[in-house]
C-alpha cells in the first residue's frame, strides 16, 4: 500500500472519529434550560418555529404551541441530553420520557 494513501486513510479516520465524538453523546448529561427559548417535539417542528420566529409570525408560533408540539422554556429546569448535534440538542425533562428539541443556546450544561 502506498505510504501517502495510508497516511490519508489514518488522518481521515482520526478526523471522522473526532467529528463523531463532538456531535454525539453516549451518556446523559444533566443540563438546565435557558428562559425564553423554544423547544419542539421533533427537529422538523423546531425548524418551523425557528423560521416563524425569524419571520416574526407569532400567530403561527402560537398555533404550534396550541397544538402541543412547541413549548417555550422556563429557565433553570433540569433536563438530560439525549442527542447533541452541532446546532440542536434533543433532551428530556428530568423524570419524564418525552423528548424535545431545542437550539444549543437553549440549554446550559456543565
Amino acid at each position: 500500500m502506498n505510504t501517502k494513501f495510508t497516511i490519508i486513510i489514518i488522518a481521515s479516520t482520526i478526523l471522522f472519529t473526532s467529528f463523531n465524538s463532538i456531535t454525539t453523546v453516549d451518556y446523559l448529561v444533566l443540563c438546565r434550560t435557558v428562559d425564553g427559548y423554544a423547544a419542539a417535539i421533533t427537529e422538523d417542528y423546531l425548524d418551523q418555529v425557528t423560521r416563524y420566529s425569524v419571520d416574526k409570525d407569532y400567530q403561527a408560533i402560537q398555533r404550534l404551541m396550541d397544538a402541543g408540539v412547541v413549548i417555550m422554556l422556563k429557565g433553570g429546569v433540569e433536563v438530560y441530553t439525549v442527542d447533541v448535534g452541532w446546532t440542536v440538542i434533543e433532551f428530556r425533562l428530568k423524570g419524564d420520557t418525552q423528548t424535545w428539541w431545542t437550539v444549543r443556546e437553549g440549554l446550559k450544561c456543565n
